[in-house]
């Protein structure tokens, strides 16, 4: 009896350890499907979260080159102003300076013709001196204005280096 029951109860052990094994072997590919069904949901979440973030640096390089775009046009407007201010100043250096120097001119030269006066006439003379000074320097900026508009092809005219230095 005491055999017997040593032997029902390792047959019982016996029987629970299958059983428990099965059941083990069974949770353990449960537990496998289950983990592979996790990676790949993980994966695609994943994927997702690059798409998005693909798809976000692509809207802030949008972004960015809009924001260089409206940069340069408004900078490209700001040069076109003051290209058009430049011309207005040119013309009133031309109106403005040029005229009234040549007014001064023809004013000097008539009464330089009038005057008798030594003095007078060295008056005369610094007026006239000055006048076309001023006329030289209003021509030479309308003539680099001219240069710079790409208005005049400069003219090649032979002269003495030396002569000029010395002049200098």
């Amino acid at each position: 009896t005491v055999a017997g029951l040593i032997g029902n109860v390792q047959d019982k052990a016996r029987r629970f350890r299958v059983e428990t094994s099965a059941d083990l072997k069974r949770a353990i590919r449960r537990i496998g499907r289950e983990s592979m069904a996790i990676g790949q949901r993980a994966n695609l979440l994943l994927a997702d979260f690059d798409a998005e973030e693909q798809r976000l640096a692509d809207a802030r390089t949008a972004d960015a080159r809009k924001v260089r775009r409206e940069e340069l046009e408004a900078a490209h407007a700001r040069a076109e102003h003051l290209l058009a201010v430049r011309e207005k100043l040119m013309l009133a250096v031309t109106h403005d300076l040029k005229a009234p120097a040549g007014a001064v001119l023809g004013y000097a030269d008539l009464l330089g013709r009038r005057t008798t006066d030594k003095r007078s006439a060295s008056y005369v003379d610094h007026i006239r001196q000055a006048a076309n000074h001023l006329l030289a320097l209003v021509r030479s900026l309308l003539d680099f204005h001219k240069l710079d508009a790409h208005c005049v092809e400069p003219e090649h005219i032979p002269f003495d280096v030396a002569a000029l230095f010395r002049e200098i």
